[in-house]
């Protein structure tokens, strides 16, 4: 559940560099982490919306270069 809290987090406030990462960096580690318990439906949608998350971060910064 933490994981997936931190992935919605990081979605309205990973624009910002430094405290983005760290959010995005412990959301997937610690979905990952609840992939190992019985109710994974949170855990896999925080991986998912981490990734998507960082994704679209990309492309932006790709974009605006």
């Amino acid at each position: 559940m933490a994981g997936f809290i931190l992935a919605i987090i990081a979605a309205f406030i990973g624009w910002f560099a430094p405290l983005g990462y760290i959010i995005w960096s412990l959301g997937i580690i610690f979905s990952a982490i609840g992939t190992l318990k019985k109710p994974r439906i949170f855990a896999i949608s925080g991986i998912f919306i981490s990734i998507i998350d960082i994704f679209i971060v990309y492309v932006l910064y790709i974009l605006a270069l």
